[in-house]
C-alpha cells in the first residue's frame, strides 16, 4: 500500500517528472518581449515558461526595472482572494478610464476594511511568507510525500489489528460501491458549504492546493480559482494530492479513533445492556449503540473546525461588504471632490457603485452560514464513518469516498468563478471599452 502511494505521488506531484511537466528554466518567454524597446530582465528576474504564462494571465508586464501592472489599467478590484471586474459583451475583461478609477477606489476601501478586522504583526507576516516560500519550493513535494509516508507508517503501528493484506482482500466491488455512495453524499455537503462562503479558501485540502500552486510555478499563493482553472494539470494534481492525504485521514479517524471508541463503549456498557435484555426484541439493536456513538464522535472534529472557520471575521468578508455599502452611498461625493484626471465624476461613481453592488451580491454571507458550514461538515464526516462500519472495517470505503469528493471538487465540477464576479461594462459606462491589456489613454 505504501509503495503504491509513493509511486503514484512521484508520478504526479514531483516537479519536472515526465515530458508534460518539464519546466525549461533558461528559455526566455515572449512575455518579456512584449515590453518593446525596454531592456530585457536580468537572468535572476527572467521567469521560466510556466511562471511566464501565469504572470501573463494575471496581467504582469516588465517595465524595464521590475515586473508589475503599473503600465496597465487594472480591469478589476481585489481583496483577499476575491475579485470583481468589468467585462465586455463577449465576457472578456475590459475597462475604461472611469471604470479603472472606480475599481481602484473600491479596491482601496475593501482592502482597508479587511486589514482593520484582520490585523497581522510583522512576525505573522514573516511566518506566513516562510511557509508559502517553502510550499512553492522544489523540495516541498518531496518533503510532503515523505511526511505522508511517515505518518502512514506511524498510524499503522498505532492502529490495533490493522493488516494491509487483509485490507486489500476487502477491496470488493460492494465495499467500493459503499464508498461511492458515501462520497456522493459528501460531495453535496462540500459543494453546499463552499457556496455558502464564496471567495474563501475552503479548509479541506488547503495545504495540498498550496503545494500544487507551487508545483505550477506560482510565487504568490494561494492562486485565485480562475487562474487555477486555466491550468490543465492543476486539477489533476490537486485531486491526486488530496486523495493521497485522505488515506492518512481515513486511517486516523476510522481504524484508530473510531475503532477505539467502539471497543471502549462496548466494554463499558453496550454488552452489559445486551446481557440484561437477553432474549428480548430490543437486545439486537442495543449492540448498535457503540458503533453509533463512535460514528458521531469522529464527525464532531470536522463539525467544530467548520464552525470556527465560519465565525467572524470570515476572512474579512462582512467588513468588506459594509465598506462596499458605504462606498456606494459616498461614491459621487468622493469623485466630485477628488475627480480622476480626464474622467467624469458621475461615470467613475457609477462604475464603483456597480462593482460594489456586484461584490455584495456575490460575497456577502447569509445569517445561517455557521449552521450551513458545521452541519454539512458533520453530515459528510458521518457518511465517511458509516461507510467504514457498513463495509466491515474496510478502509477502501472511506478512501474511495474521500477521493470521490476530491474528484468532484477539482475535476468533475470545478467552480472557476467562485471567487470572481463579472460586471458588464456596457451597463455602467457610456464610453467605448478598452480591451483588457491595452494601455488607457491619459
Amino acid at each position: 500500500m505504501i509503495a503504491s502511494i509513493v509511486t503514484l505521488a512521484l508520478a504526479i506531484t514531483s516537479p519536472g517528472r515526465g515530458p508534460k511537466f518539464t519546466r525549461p528554466g533558461t528559455k526566455q518567454h515572449s512575455l518579456a518581449a512584449a515590453s518593446g524597446d525596454l531592456p530585457p530582465p536580468p537572468p535572476r528576474k527572467t521567469p521560466d515558461k510556466r511562471q511566464a504564462e501565469l504572470m501573463e494571465r494575471m496581467g504582469y508586464r516588465w517595465d524595464g526595472k521590475s515586473w508589475g501592472k503599473g503600465v496597465r489599467a487594472p480591469p478589476s478590484c481585489r481583496s483577499g482572494n476575491r475579485f470583481a471586474r468589468f467585462v465586455d459583451d463577449a465576457g472578456v475583461g475590459a475597462t475604461t478610464p472611469a471604470a479603472t478609477a472606480g475599481a481602484k477606489r473600491l479596491e482601496q476601501l475593501l482592502q482597508n476594511a479587511r486589514d482593520e478586522v484582520m490585523p497581522t504583526s510583522d512576525a505573522d507576516t514573516a511566518n506566513a511568507l516562510r511557509v508559502k516560500g517553502f510550499a512553492t519550493s522544489k523540495v516541498a513535494p518531496v518533503v510532503w510525500l515523505s511526511a505522508q509516508v511517515a505518518a502512514l507508517a506511524a498510524l499503522t503501528s498505532m492502529a490495533d489489528g490493522l493488516d494491509w493484506s487483509t485490507q486489500l482482500s476487502l477491496c470488493t466491488p460492494a465495499n467500493v460501491a459503499l464508498g461511492a455512495v458515501a462520497g456522493a453524499t459528501a460531495t453535496v455537503c462540500r459543494a453546499a458549504a463552499r457556496r455558502s462562503m464564496v471567495g474563501v479558501e475552503e479548509p479541506d485540502g488547503a495545504l495540498e492546493r498550496l503545494l500544487v500552486d507551487g508545483m505550477e510555478g506560482a510565487h504568490a499563493v494561494p492562486m485565485p480559482a480562475h487562474v487555477r482553472a486555466d491550468m490543465e494539470e492543476w486539477a489533476l494534481r490537486a485531486f491526486v494530492t488530496e486523495s493521497i492525504a485522505s488515506v492518512n485521514v481515513a486511517v486516523l479517524l476510522h481504524t484508530v479513533l473510531q475503532a477505539a471508541i467502539i471497543r471502549a463503549t462496548s466494554d463499558a456498557f453496550t454488552w452489559r445492556l445486551v446481557d440484561l435484555t437477553s432474549g428480548s426484541h430490543a437486545s439486537q439493536y442495543l449492540a448498535l449503540i457503540g458503533p453509533a456513538i463512535a460514528a458521531v464522535a469522529v464527525a464532531v472534529p470536522s463539525c467544530a473546525r467548520s464552525a470556527l472557520y465560519s465565525v467572524p471575521p470570515r476572512d474579512g468578508i462582512p467588513a468588506e461588504c459594509a465598506a462596499a455599502e458605504r462606498a456606494k452611498r459616498n461614491a459621487y461625493s468622493y469623485f466630485s471632490m477628488c475627480p480622476p484626471e480626464g474622467v467624469d465624476a458621475r461615470d467613475a461613481a457609477s462604475a464603483m457603485e456597480a462593482l460594489a453592488d456586484a461584490w455584495c451580491a456575490k460575497f456577502c454571507c447569509h445569517d445561517g452560514v455557521l449552521l450551513t458550514q458545521s452541519s454539512n461538515a458533520f453530515v459528510a464526516s458521518l457518511a465517511f464513518a458509516l461507510s467504514w462500519q457498513a463495509a466491515g472495517g474496510a478502509l477502501i470505503a472511506p478512501i474511495v469516498a474521500r477521493a470521490f469528493v476530491a474528484l468532484d471538487t477539482y475535476v468533475l465540477r470545478p467552480e472557476p468563478e467562485n471567487a470572481r464576479v463579472s460586471v458588464p461594462l456596457s451597463a455602467v459606462a457610456p464610453a467605448p471599452p478598452t480591451p483588457e491589456g491595452d494601455e488607457v489613454a491619459e
